[in-house]
């Protein structure tokens, strides 16, 4: 009986050396495809690909970001966004401005919301790898379009009108997990979600950081459900208290009117 061939990609990230992922048959061959200089194919084992050190270096981190403050205009009787940059009321999603303030251990005067994303995919970068900002396409466009409505809508009873909110955009892995410039077409989900487990046991420490000294109000847990599920179990492991946090739908698909999800 002929051995089952595995295919994998063999990768650094930073000071861990020598990481390996599995990977399927389709996925190996389409990123062989690919001419890219992050990409090589090992000459003594073929079935295994070696992903070039710096494609997971700290220069390709993608920073957190406080992209937005919430308030309530007691006027109108609404709430409102601006941008973090400018103070716009009304701001557009095309601006520049999207890339936001980075998001640091501080004390910051508003509360804060975190939006728990999965890690940056095309683009979050920009001319190639250059890192940009958390939710740069599609997923920022609709979180833009939808935010005010669900939050106001599901979490009223958590808000306090009286105050003002940074509502900041946290990837877990603050890295290309998807691998998505090294490849043409749709995302491939099971290639992220290998990539993205094997990253999170080294940047777990740096999100759970972040988490106990900014103290966010209310945490959507906004990942897909296997990664989701992950970030909420690592949280009760590690005892994090005080934290309301709910999991739901993907910004992606937060135009239907029930996001709320069962983990």
């Amino acid at each position: 009986m002929d051995k089952e061939v595995h295919y994998q990609i063999r990768f650094d990230f930073q000071i861990h050396k020598n990481l390996k992922v599995v990977i399927n048959k389709s996925d190996f061959d389409d990123l062989l495809c690919f001419d890219s200089i992050y990409i090589e194919r090992d000459k003594l084992q073929l079935n295994t690909i070696n992903l070039n050190s710096s494609f997971f270096s700290i220069e390709k981190k993608v920073p957190n970001i406080i992209r937005y403050l919430l308030s309530f205009n007691k006027e109108k009787v609404c709430w409102e966004l601006r941008s973090q940059d400018k103070n716009e009321p009304d701001p557009k999603f095309d601006c520049q401005w999207k890339k936001g303030k980075y998001l640091v251990n501080d004390n910051y005067e508003n509360k804060l919301i975190f939006i728990i994303l999965e890690s940056p995919h095309i683009d979050e970068y920009k001319d190639g790898m250059s890192p940009f900002a958390p939710a740069a396409g599609d997923t920022g466009q609709k979180i833009h379009k939808y935010i005010i409505e669900r939050l106001s809508s599901i979490f009223d009873s958590q808000l306090e009108k009286s105050v003002n909110y940074n509502i900041c955009l946290v990837n877990p892995v603050p890295y290309q997990a998807s691998l998505g410039n090294l490849y043409t077409g749709k995302l491939k989900k099971n290639l992220r979600d290998a990539f993205w487990m094997e990253l999170f046991k080294f940047t777990q420490s740096e999100f759970l950081q972040i988490i106990e000294k900014n103290q966010p109000t209310l945490i959507l847990n906004c990942c897909t459900k296997q990664l989701a599920t992950e970030i909420r179990n690592f949280l009760t492991m590690k005892k994090v208290e005080n934290l309301y946090s709910k999991r739901i739908e993907h910004p992606t698909r937060w135009f239907k009117t029930d996001i709320i999800l069962d983990y």
